[in-house]
Order: structure tokens, then C-alpha cells, then sequence
């Protein structure tokens, strides 16, 4: 099966921001062709493609308990220990980018030595025959996105399904393959980073910290 990961929730009251960097500017690699314009217009780090680092933040400070998580981060922009960057590395090497960061406590007293995580895989994972919604097409043929059947735009629901129940996203394992991490190109601005089981595994494993699962039905 494969998972979404993402960040624990916080009981506590932290704040974290960038002391450096611009990361508003940060755009993917390609900016010349039509899809690289087209995506340079969203967060490039929801993107699954290639990052310039030149206005990448080098320091974050980070209030409230001085506890450092192997997983963690600020808006759009995911931030990992050395241990957890390892585990990934393990798990699929020579893949995608890691920049240094410096994480500050509230007083700015080095914490540690942390990496920005932009993950480089770009897998259009969902099976069209068992989720309950459809691709819908924009900007030219250049985006499609998933909606629901009740939607203006919608085709007739195929038999079966009630456009008015929520999406229930299915999987598909073959159009999945060898990723292990990974952003489907159809959900990036859901902002999901998606992993397969082999990885849960590894990284329940190793007991990454800061971390929580949802399981997605595959097929």
C-alpha cells in the first residue's frame, strides 16, 4: 500500500521562520518551456521538478521547546534531519535535492544542521477506474487536476458512483513502478508528498520522528 506522509500535528506553541533567502522566489529549473512557465506560476517545492537554490533560505530560527525533528519545516518548503536525509538517501539514491539549512532556537543558539528536502519524482499515481472523480482539463491541455462528478464541467458519472460523495482516491501500483517518494502531478496544489511501502517500512524502522502516515488504497 502506498502512504501520504506528513507532519505530526504540534501540541505545542512553536513559531519558526526564515532569517535569510527569499523562497517566494525560488522557481523549478525549467522556466523556458511551456509547462515550465506554466508551473513556475505555482510553489515549486509542491512540484515534484528540479529547484534553483539561489534564494533558498540558509538559517531558520524555531521557537517554543528546543526539541529538533527529523521532519519538519514552514509553509511549502519540508525540512529534515541528517538522519532522516540518510534514510532517503538508502531508500532512493542519487533522486532529489537537499540544501543546507541551520536551525536557530528562539534566542538564535545553533540547534542543528538541517537540509531543505525538494523531492524529485513526478508520478501520476491514480487509478482511473476505481476513484470516484475525474481529470479535468485546463490552461490549454498544459494542467489537468481531479474534481468531483458533481462539478459544472463534469462528464455523466460513470454507473455506480453518486457525484455527490466525497473523492476517494485509489491508487494504481503498476503506474506507481519503482518510486519511492514522490508528488502526483495532477494533486500539486494539495500539497502531498506520497510514499511507497517499502519506505514506510524503512522509515518506521529507522523511527523518524515527527511524522504520521495516511494508508492509500491501491490496487
Amino acid at each position: 500500500m502506498p502512504y501520504e506522509l506528513r507532519k505530526a500535528p504540534t501540541k505545542s506553541a512553536e513559531f519558526r521562520k526564515f532569517l535569510d533567502g527569499d523562497y517566494l522566489k525560488t522557481t523549478i529549473c525549467d522556466i523556458e518551456s511551456d509547462a515550465g512557465k506554466f508551473w513556475a506560476r505555482f510553489s515549486p517545492f509542491d512540484t515534484g521538478f528540479p529547484i534553483i537554490s539561489t534564494y533558498l533560505p540558509t538559517v531558520m530560527q524555531k521557537g517554543g521547546p528546543r526539541m529538533i525533528y527529523d521532519y519538519d519545516g514552514l509553509g511549502n518548503v519540508k525540512i529534515i534531519s541528517d538522519k532522516f536525509k540518510l534514510v532517503i538517501e538508502q531508500i532512493e539514491p542519487n533522486t532529489h535535492q537537499f540544501f543546507p539549512i541551520k536551525m536557530l532556537d528562539r534566542k538564535k543558539n545553533f540547534l542543528a544542521d538541517h537540509w531543505i528536502w525538494n523531492i524529485c519524482n513526478r508520478v501520476d499515481s491514480v487509478d482511473r477506474k476505481n476513484t470516484n472523480a475525474f481529470l479535468y482539463e485546463y490552461d490549454h491541455g498544459l494542467a489537468k487536476k481531479w474534481r468531483r462528478y458533481n462539478d459544472p464541467f463534469a462528464p455523466t458519472a460513470p454507473a455506480g458512483i453518486n457525484p455527490d460523495d466525497p473523492v476517494r482516491f485509489v491508487f494504481n501500483r503498476e503506474q506507481i513502478g519503482g518510486y519511492k517518494f514522490w508528488r502526483d502531478p495532477f494533486m500539486t496544489l494539495m500539497d502531498k508528498i506520497y510514499i511507497s511501502d517499502c519506505a514506510y517500512e524503512i522509515i518506521v524502522k529507522n523511527q523518524i520522528n515527527n511524522i504520521c502516515f495516511t494508508e492509500i488504497p491501491s490496487v
